[in-house]
């Protein structure tokens, strides 16, 4: 269960244990979609599992803020929840900018019907691809370099492929697509900068804990099911 990985996960770090973490790493990576971004998340900032950060926030990325309960919210704190926020909120910015602005289309040297194309282009950029960037449905959400890609085979009514082609490449050049990555990319790297700043678990502390226990009963020993549940 996640509960035992978890344990297993936190009692190996607290004795650095590095076999017993890279046990739970690797068990809770063979579940797949069913480890939950937000757990992952969450380990990931509590136990120093640094290769977790940028998985687990691209995954929540693609969660709708509006369905989230709280205890998503509780495990991703106060630095995550802000960083989803704020991220999101960029990325939305930059996307209604990216659709509000109607790139200039780069006529093919071999096109004959340029008016046309003119017009075409101009006509579904106003109309078409708002309606595919701001879908209100999140679980149709489609990134700007996906949208880009695909748009390389969609055949427009009057605008000849060879315009369309050379103005989506014109674009991808041009860092369109880039920019929504590096929007995230930024984030990722905040989050692990404030994660490399962590004080990790360590053996120190854990025995500074048993110690102080000890004091206080006969058999500190039989208290690691007690930390391990803590």
């Amino acid at each position: 269960t996640d509960e035992f990985l978890v344990s297993v996960l936190k009692l190996s770090t607290f004795l650095e244990l590095e076999d017993g973490i890279e046990h739970a790493v690797r068990q809770f990576e063979r579940k797949g979609d069913d480890f939950g971004p937000a757990l992952q998340f969450e380990l990931a900032r509590r136990y120093r599992v640094d290769k977790w950060i940028a998985p687990s926030f691209h995954r929540l990325m693609e969660l709708s803020l509006a369905k989230m309960d709280f205890a998503i919210v509780s495990q991703l704190g106060d630095v995550g929840y802000f960083a989803l926020v704020k991220t999101k909120a960029e990325l939305e910015a930059h996307r209604k900018q990216f659709t509000y602005d109607t790139p200039e289309i780069q006529y093919h040297p071999n096109c004959r019907t340029r008016i046309s194309c003119n017009i075409a282009w101009s006509y579904e950029w106003d109309k078409s691809v708002p309606k595919i960037i701001h879908h209100p449905d999140e679980d149709t959400y489609v990134s700007i370099a996906n949208f880009l890609d695909n748009y390389h085979q969609t055949d427009v009514t009057d605008l000849c492929s060879n315009c369309r082609v050379r103005t989506i490449d014109w674009m991808l050049a041009n860092g369109a697509a880039r920019d929504e990555r590096q929007i995230i990319d930024a984030a990722v790297a905040g989050l692990m900068a404030i994660q490399q700043g962590q004080e990790v678990e360590s053996a120190a502390r854990f025995w500074c804990v048993l110690h102080q226990i000890s004091l206080k009963v006969s058999n500190p020993f039989g208290l690691l099911p007690f930390l391990v549940a803590t």
